[in-house]
């Protein structure tokens, strides 16, 4: 099972939408929301100093790197995400029909079917493209933000 989520952060919404920000600080310093990866019962984001399941992480950088590199492991078979603002990754090993995750953030590992994990990832994009075209439809409506996360 994969767990791949995020919870609304309401202010993250309000600056975001206050501001005019240019892409590239959307990507990576904007709507930092609390996000949830947990494989087969394992949670890869939990810090070994807090309780929380989640990590403040940008929602977009999540939605279009992260979701791009786990969709390229069917070609690509292994691939390492740099968890942003953390200093951090998560390492993918594709192994038959399965794929095996890895977070240096606290050492645990999980194993996932790969049509599971990809299912998660695209549901986890299609959450976000929801959230920015009924929250924040300026920055929904951008054609870089609207050919990127409309995506099957």
């Amino acid at each position: 099972m994969v767990a791949l989520d995020f919870l609304i952060d309401e202010s993250e919404l309000s600056e975001a939408a206050s501001g005019n920000f240019d892409d590239g600080v959307l990507l990576h310093t904007c709507l930092l929301m609390p996000i949830r990866f947990a494989v087969d019962g394992h949670e890869l984001l939990r810090s070994p100093d807090s309780a929380s399941d989640r990590i403040p992480g940008p929602l977009l950088h999540w939605a279009t790197i992260g979701v791009s590199l786990i969709e390229s492991l069917p070609n690509h078979r292994r691939a390492i995400y740099s968890v942003p603002g953390t200093g951090n990754s998560l390492r993918f090993v594709v192994a038959r029909d399965d794929v095996w995750i890895t977070s240096s953030l606290n050492g645990q590992s999980g194993c996932a079917a790969l049509t599971d994990l990809i299912a998660a990832a695209r549901h986890f994009r299609a959450s976000v493209r929801e959230l920015l075209v009924t929250r924040l439809p300026a920055i929904g409506a951008r054609p870089h933000w609207s050919n990127t996360l409309n995506q099957p």
